[in-house]
């Protein structure tokens, strides 16, 4: 038997469903682990979630590696060669786009990094 009325709730992974919504984790890289996923992972024996505590530590590790991931990714445009990295943005939103619902994330992880850059400038307060 198929259908929403058949399915187990109690054993659905939140990263897997967000991989059949969201297009897998080809948005890792910009995103990062969402806060969902961590909390499931890191549930106690009991089911309890992480303290405050332990997930402003998961988040710290998330924005470091997001951090590392952006070096590495604008590392060709800082080495000068900007027609490369160019191509490798293009090919890579072609990409993302044909994930689902990927037209619409990209725009919003775009306006993100946008508003957190002018953030960050003094630009936009």
């Amino acid at each position: 038997m198929k259908g929403l009325e058949n399915l187990d709730y109690e054993n659905v992974d939140p990263s897997e469903l967000f991989a059949m919504l969201f297009g897998s984790d080809r948005f890792d890289p910009f995103l990062g682990e969402l806060q969902l996923t961590s909390m499931v992972s890191e549930l106690d024996a009991d089911g309890n979630p992480p303290s405050a505590e332990k997930l402003a530590v998961i988040h710290d590790e998330r924005v470091k590696k997001l951090t590392q991931n952006l070096i590495g990714i604008l590392q060709t445009y800082v080495d000068g060669h900007h027609k490369e990295f160019v191509e490798w943005c293009n090919k890579e939103a072609k990409e993302l786009k044909e994930t689902n619902f990927g037209g619409p994330m990209l725009f919003v992880v775009g306006q993100s990094y946008v508003r957190h850059a002018y953030i960050k400038l003094g630009k936009l307060s």
